[in-house]
């Protein structure tokens, strides 16, 4: 879908094409929509029925992996290895990660809350859904796993951070991006992982939390691509995702 510009997009888009991904360009929701169903009838009736992964690829089975992490992150405090977390800050796009890690820290009884930031259109009532949805399909495997039910009353998810949009840069997002590599030397970006450590630290300072025992659930992609792409031309590409590579990114206008 069209986003605003940046670096990581043009990187994303050629490293899609080099791992030989038939890109199509969707200027619109509704065109997306379009694109799609286009695409999966096509195949379906090539007798290649595709397998649909959700936007954002949240899907109950996906989620189910961040139910396991925190089962890992369980083991991991029961062994000292760290001290058990007051908080957990995440980005909240499509809520798959944070449906997952809300649902974990309840089935191990960890007394950890869960700071969804957003960083996408995406409401609490939907995050409340797949939380009961994401226990009701695990229980379908496995009767015996509790039943949980939460309400929007029993999460956190900041809506004060996304700026202008999804992938618009925000003053503190940048921020928080630079300081993370000066001083830690981890790599965080615009869209998620740096809204979301700001939106969350700024939470608990107003809340007067600030001392807090804090995990920081960073979901950037810690490998670095550049290298398969140095060497493409981006007129490889369809022409309609040129207008990347020739506009400028939000790293040249947000000065």
């Amino acid at each position: 879908m069209d986003q605003p510009n940046a670096k990581y997009v043009r990187r994303n888009v050629l490293s899609g094409h080099q791992y030989g991904v038939d890109l199509h360009f969707a200027p619109s929701m509704f065109y997306l929509y379009f694109v799609v169903t286009h695409q999966f009838l096509k195949h379906s009736l090539l007798g290649n029925k595709p397998y649909f992964i959700p936007p954002g690829a949240s899907s109950p089975l996906g989620n189910i992996g961040f139910v396991n992490a925190v089962f890992e992150l369980k083991r991991q405090v029961d062994e000292g290895v760290m001290l058990e977390p007051q908080y957990i800050i995440v980005p909240a796009g499509t809520m798959g990660t944070v449906s997952g890690l809300e649902l974990g820290c309840r089935l191990t009884g960890m007394n950890t809350k869960v700071i969804a930031v957003r960083v996408a259109m995406y409401s609490v009532k939907r995050l409340v859904s797949m939380i009961n949805h994401l226990c009701d399909f695990m229980r379908k495997a496995d009767p015996s796993i509790p039943e949980i039910r939460v309400s929007s009353d029993d999460v956190i998810l900041l809506e004060d951070y996304l700026g202008d949009g999804y992938a618009s840069f925000t003053e503190l997002g940048v921020r928080m991006v630079q300081q993370m590599k000066e001083l830690e030397g981890i790599s965080l970006d615009t869209t998620y992982t740096g809204k979301a450590l700001g939106g969350g630290l700024h939470w608990l300072q107003k809340q007067g939390l600030q001392n807090s025992t804090v995990l920081f659930w960073n979901t950037y992609n810690s490998v670095d691509l550049t290298h398969l792409i140095q060497q493409l031309d981006y007129h490889q590409l369809p022409k309609s995702l040129h207008q990347y590579f020739e506009k400028p990114t939000q790293e040249e206008l947000f000065r």
